[in-house]
């Protein structure tokens, strides 16, 4: 027997049809499809859980992923590894007539190892004589002890725990560290989409050529690649939490045997050893390797360039915002395991990408001690594959870079002038641009840095400055004349350039082209001398050639006899031209314009070279193989940028974040104003699915897109993972969340809006800076560039031809060179807050279809006075028409509502009423947006019983204090309304000099 069950009458002893050892019921009471029978039979729980593994290794194992009408029958007495390495060929305690198969139906006959027969009578053993005889050599799994087994319950993870440092990656659902979840949010702006990830933002496409191995998912049984991201759902289930589960005595991290399907945890080798992993190796599938819960590797031992290669490609660094990472590393003679020292590299990189330190092409990562077994490697320079052959890799399936090993001597040129070693590297093994592979033992390609042009624009000892780099910039040399492409897009980055150089240089670093078919290689000799050289793609005659920096030097003389002149230095070009020219150029750059320089000698007549500087509108190759996770459109050339969530959105051990979002903008539209209304719908969607982390992330959706189109005639998101719509739940969920962030932020707080966009430090009302009466466009233009928070204008009702138009202007001015359309049309595009005062009700009136139809993602208050107060006049706005038309039209508008007041100097001016109080309750009892009362400063002390009092009657109500410019008051009197007041609900609109007094006496910095 093999239970401690005392068996009884009723309680009946079973045997298991795998083993043959006596159970009772309970622990005997699975079934599986045994060899040697047609149909399921019952087996113990231990042989069912061995049967299982190994019908899930060998699913693994098959080219397709899938093994139909597999029949294991084993009792295993190894670990999971070994026993799915021997289980291609099942033995089973079964004897079988045949050693081919099991025997015809009718002759089908077996006894347990006690010699009972399934019917309960005792066997006789001489009628089975058709039995073949076991060898002695032959492994009787009968005699092996249950308690060896080791079952999917005996691999049980650690209980979950957060650890600092670990996330898992929810794509709309992220995890963070080991556990990661991520999930990406792919927000459209105008028609445009924009992707934040919690994991992931954009998905990634794999070539049709390169064949990808596939498991089964565990939800719907669609084929899985273990490429996909996918795999990482359940992981977090089968290890543990640390950041990294590569064990301390340089052995291997844990390995991935089969996803689990169906539910089920998959099947891990925690201790692999590279014995076994050098027999699995054989097979033609990559083996997965798990470096923590949100970070898998897969290895393979593969031909490329005719050349025996260890393959690294890394799975799950993209739910950070990291592209994925290979690395191809030519095997050492008779080398049979595993280098593990590059898991370590993966794990640092990992960890770098938690903090928002990513990597990205031509960046580095350096060693201070050895690598793989050598002193003299330094690091990695990690570059985009561009023209090098790939049609043999099983690539990732987003976005990533190829990493090659440098030598140290290498590593200054990899920090301050990256695309020279990558080119050097290329002409050394006849490889355009630059080899994909890791020569672990080679010289290094340069030695000291000797006299080079580099010195003098970059910091080749303390790398504290480089030669300013523009993506995308290239240049081309053809016969006669020379071409540097400047996109149109990187004016800000130029401008850069041009205001950090002195008057006589201006130096940019190019981008690699793939435009050209060949590039300039700067070679460095034995003598420490630098030379140029040349590396082709096609190794046919050049056309165009690439250079790799120019150097504009405005020092040629007049009396040189030159025009200009051009020249090759190292692998770039120099260009000596006048200080006349060198003005025409500086001056084309601001404009945008292109410019001609002419080279040659003043008498030269038709022998003459030119370098065209020329602005372009190119289509850059950004975010290649990256595909939106709602419905697969290619992000490919789409502008993107990571984003670093400081905020984190945690449940169940499991973290959601936004990794990256993705702006495909009309030509009409600025990136700079959509960059906070994408972190904005980042946030809000994090809060949303932050509840479902685990269920999303136990169904397969650990990443998922966001598209927010913001569109005049739509408004609109969508939301999914994998290619399909989330449910309608989650919809629900984010609805919530997004619709008060799509269709503005008018009624959120000022302080919470500006809080949140780092531009104050506390919830503090006197931390607000305001500018008052931007009406003009002159006074628009100085309050748009200053540091104020809240712009304040009027508007003011033209009458022309018996129509009306809105202008920005105080009566008892009545015209304006700047219209609500334009003074709106501007103000959209910043961060500031907007608080429109209306004079008149027509002016409302004739203004709400230009504020609806202009999207505002800024805090927007409405102004009117509707009540008459101290010293006051009956010219107010009508309260009812006001605010029906402002509620109507625009429900979640802030409200600034108040009173027409005066003041009389050198006269004692009473201040509000409780009567003038009670009135404007009654009128804003029943308005639900949030309502702030502009209160005149020199009234306000007079009167804090009575405003204390309308403040209490919601907690929705605020005070914004303002002055009149001939107003008497004191910092003494602003300092009394601080004490009297909440901080958070009373804001300051004052005057100078006051403002400057007031905000030094509660310790703020004073503002210019």
């Amino acid at each position: 027997m093999n239970c401690q069950a005392k068996f009884t009458f009723t309680k009946r002893r079973h045997h298991c049809r795998a083993c043959g050892k006596v159970f009772c019921a309970s622990c005997c009471n699975r079934k599986c499809k045994l060899q040697y029978l047609d149909k399921e039979a019952r087996v113990c729980i231990s042989c069912y859980e061995s049967i299982n593994k190994a019908q899930a290794f060998e699913r693994m194992m098959s080219p397709t992923g899938l093994v139909p009408n597999s029949g294991i029958s084993e009792y295993s007495t190894v670990s999971p590894l070994q026993e799915a390495q021997t289980t291609s060929i099942p033995y089973s305690v079964f004897k079988q007539p045949n050693g081919d198969g099991p025997c015809p139906k009718e002759q089908k006959r077996v006894w347990f190892a006690d010699g009972i027969l399934p019917n309960g009578e005792v066997a006789d053993t001489t009628k089975l004589s058709s039995g073949v005889r076991r060898s002695p050599q032959e492994p009787n799994p009968v005699e092996s002890p249950a308690n060896d087994t080791v079952c999917a319950s005996d691999i049980k993870p650690k209980d979950e725990m957060h650890v600092a440092g670990r996330t898992e990656i929810l794509c709309s659902p992220a995890s963070f560290v080991p556990e990661e979840d991520m999930l990406p949010t792919e927000l459209s702006y105008n028609s445009d989409c924009l992707i934040t990830a919690i994991a992931e933002f954009p998905t990634s496409t794999e070539s049709a050529k390169h064949p990808v191995p596939v498991t089964t998912n565990a939800t719907d049984d669609v084929l899985v690649s273990p490429l996909d991201y996918t795999m990482l759902c359940g992981i977090e289930n089968c290890v543990s939490k640390e950041i990294s589960l590569i064990p301390e005595d340089n052995g291997l991290p844990p390995l991935l045997l089969a996803r689990g399907e169906k539910g089920e945890e998959s099947l891990v080798e925690e201790h692999p050893s590279h014995k076994q992993v050098t027999l699995l190796l054989e097979e033609p599938n990559p083996l997965t390797f798990i470096l923590n819960a949100n970070l898998l590797v897969n290895v393979q031992m593969l031909s490329y360039c005719s050349e025996r290669c260890w393959y690294f490609s890394t799975n799950g660094l993209h739910g950070l915002g990291q592209a994925e990472i290979i690395v191809i590393l030519p095997c050492l003679p008779n080398e049979d395991d595993v280098p593990e020292e590059i898991f370590k590299l993966f794990i640092n990189v990992y960890k770098d990408a938690v903090k928002g330190k990513f990597i990205g092409n031509l960046e580095n990562f350096t060693f201070t001690e050895g690598f793989l077994g050598s002193k003299e490697i330094g690091g990695f320079l990690f570059v985009t594959p561009t023209f090098q052959k790939l049609d043999d890799l099983i690539l990732p399936k987003n976005s990533f870079l190829c990493g090659i090993l440098i030598q140290k001597q290498e590593v200054p040129w990899a920090k301050v002038f990256p695309i020279r070693l990558m080119l050097r590297l290329g002409a050394e093994y006849g490889v355009y641009p630059t080899p994909l592979t890791s020569i672990r033992h080679r010289k290094p390609l340069f030695g000291e840095i000797g006299h080079t042009v580099m010195n003098l624009l970059v910091d080749l000892r303390n790398y504290q400055y480089t030669l300013h780099t523009i993506d995308n910039l290239f240049i081309h040399m053809e016969v006669g004349r020379s071409c540097i492409k400047i996109p149109l897009r990187r004016y800000n980055e130029v401008m850069k350039v041009m205001n950090t150089s002195n008057e006589h240089v201006i130096s940019i670093g190019a981008s690699f082209s793939p435009e050209a078919d060949s590039h300039l290689v700067c070679v460095q000799n034995d003598d420490g001398a630098y030379q140029t050289q040349a590396n082709s793609a096609t190794g046919h005659p050049r056309k165009i050639t690439g250079a790799s920096f120019v150097v504009f030097n405005g020092a040629l003389k007049t009396s040189s006899g030159f025009l200009a002149k051009s020249s090759i230095v190292e692998d770039g070009i120099m260009v000596q031209i006048t200080p006349e020219t060198m003005d025409g150029l500086r001056l084309a750059l601001r404009q945008k314009k292109d410019f001609r320089i002419t080279c040659g000698k003043v008498d030269s007549g038709d022998l003459r070279e030119y370098v065209d500087i020329c602005w372009v509108e190119n289509e850059e190759k950004t975010n290649v193989r990256v595909t939106s996770p709602i419905d697969g459109k290619s992000m490919e050339g789409v502008q993107s940028e990571k984003i670093v969530q400081e905020e984190y959105f945690e449940m169940d051990n499991k973290l959601v974040k936004c990794t990256e979002v993705f702006y495909l903008l009309k030509a009409s539209e600025s990136y700079s104003h959509a960059h906070q209304f994408a972190k904005e719908i980042a946030l809000a969607s994090c809060t949303a699915l932050r509840q479902h982390l685990k269920t999303l992330k136990s169904n397969g959706m650990n990443k998922i897109g966001l598209r927010v189109s913001m569109d005049n005639d739509r408004v609109e998101y969508q939301a999914g993972s994998g290619g399909k719509l989330l449910p309608q739940h989650y919809l629900n969920d984010l609805d919530s969340a997004l619709i008060p962030v799509i269709h503005g932020s008018w009624s959120e707080n000022i302080l919470d809006y500006f809080l949140n966009a780092k531009q104050i430090k506390t919830r503090d009302g006197a931390e607000i800076i305001w500018y008052h009466r931007a009406n003009n466009k002159l006074q628009m233009t100085e309050a748009i560039q200053s540091t104020a928070h809240m712009i304040e204008a009027d508007v003011f009702l033209c009458e022309r031809e018996g129509s009306g138009e809105p202008i920005m202007a105080h009566p008892p001015e009545t015209s304006s060179d700047n219209t609500l359309k334009e003074w709106l049309n501007e103000i959209k595009n910043t961060s500031k807050g907007i608080k429109l005062d209306f004079k008149s009700l027509a002016a409302i009136n004739h203004s709400v279809k230009i504020l609806g139809d202009i999207k505002l993602r800024q805090p927007v208050w409405i102004n009117a006075d509707i009540l008459p107060g101290p010293n006051g006049t009956n010219c107010i706005v009508n309260a009812k028409g006001f605010l029906d038309t402002v509620t109507s039209f625009f429900p979640d508008v802030t409200l600034s509502l108040g009173w027409t007041t005066g003041w009389i100097n050198l006269k004692c001016n009473k201040g509000y009423s409780l009567e003038m109080v009670q009135e404007m309750a009654a009128i804003c009892r029943d308005l639900m947006q949030p309502i702030t009362f502009p209160v005149r400063a020199a009234l306000v002390r007079q009167s804090i019983s009575e405003l204390l009092w309308l403040l209490q009657q919601s907690n929705s109500y605020t005070l914004t204090i303002w002055t009149g410019k001939h107003d008497e008051y004191s910092v003494e009197d602003l300092l009394f309304i601080r004490d009297s007041f909440d901080k958070t609900r009373v804001f300051y609109d004052i005057l100078e000099p006051q403002k400057s007094e007031f905000r030094k006496a509660i310790g703020m910095q004073i503002v210019a």
